[in-house]
């Protein structure tokens, strides 16, 4: 390593361990350590602690969002629960997409069925 300010973590890393412990070991054979240790910290110990902060990051933006009063289930006057604001808009906004998937099966098989059942032409 040259007397340069170092540029690269793997460069900081070296001179901080090399003048902790000083020239014990040689340039080279440090630089493979060096290289091989930042290596599995990306590989391994990185990846786990990113998705871990993300998991805490997005668990508390979805509990504060599930807090918010438009969330709670009302209750009509005849004091039946309703869903909540949000789910009814969710529900109406995606009313084609939920129908489809509760009852398309269904529908297509008495569609099939209806088919199956047509008299063949000659």
């Amino acid at each position: 390593m040259s007397n340069n300010l170092p540029t690269t973590f793997a460069e900081q890393l070296q001179a901080k361990l090399q003048t902790t412990i000083g020239d014990m070991i040689p340039p080279e054979a440090f630089r493979q350590i060096t290289e091989a240790a930042i290596a599995k910290y990306t590989k391994e110990t990185l990846p786990k602690q990113v998705e871990a902060e993300l998991k805490e990051f997005f668990h508390g933006l979805i509990q504060a969002e599930l807090r918010k009063p438009e969330w709670n289930s009302r209750w009509d006057t005849q004091g039946r629960q309703e869903a909540s604001k949000m789910v009814s808009k969710i529900i109406v906004d995606n009313a084609d997409v939920v129908l489809q998937r509760m009852i398309g099966n269904m529908a297509q098989i008495v569609v099939s069925q209806m088919i199956q059942s047509m008299p063949r032409p000659f």
